[in-house]
């Protein structure tokens, strides 16, 4: 009778660990909460500007500034035209060019429904180099141009920011006209 009661209390001991282990992977696989903010509508990138964080855009150069409230965190987006190089040969190029920043090779990454190529460097602190190719224009000769969004992330702690993470899967590109 004791050996029964044992496995009994034995197996109802192992049922309420299995269920308190499966609420913790629940728990892991929730999501992360959705940051707040406003939309911005550009020339040529739509985006979230997540609260506490400050937009200047710059049309005539093409370029958006952005930073974190009371921090050194910048998302800096630009523009560029190129009828040499895609993205990736430009971020290669990067790579091969400063070698004394300690760059990283370069990598394919998505963020929402862009994909970048990217690499990491120390210049005065951690920074990120992202591009992406939006479109193409016509150089006038054989070669087709490409429109690039360059885009450079920098601060201690941007690799984990919830806010840059958001402006980074908001992106949205429109191809100048």
């Amino acid at each position: 009778m004791r050996k029964v009661l044992l496995v009994l209390l034995a197996l109802s001991l192992l049922v309420v660990l299995s269920s308190g282990c499966r609420d913790d992977e629940d728990a892991s696989t929730t999501s992360a909460p959705e940051v707040k903010g406003e939309p911005f509508e550009g020339e040529w990138v739509n985006l979230l500007v997540p609260e506490g964080w400050q937009i200047g855009d710059f049309p005539e150069t093409r370029q958006i500034n952005m930073q974190k409230t009371g921090t050194q965190m910048y998302v800096l987006l630009k523009l560029e035209r190129d009828s040499l190089r895609t993205a990736e040969g430009q971020i290669d190029k990067f790579v091969e060019d400063y070698q004394s920043y300690k760059s990283t090779p370069t990598e394919a990454v998505t963020y929402g429904t862009n994909e970048f190529f990217k690499t990491t460097y120390e210049l005065g602190g951690p920074q990120t180099l992202l591009k992406t190719d939006i479109g193409t224009w016509d150089t006038g000769t054989t070669s087709v141009g490409h429109w690039r969004a360059t885009v450079t992330l920098q601060g201690r702690g941007h690799d984990t920011d919830e806010g840059v993470e958001a402006i980074m899967n908001s992106l949205v590109f429109k191809v100048p006209e």
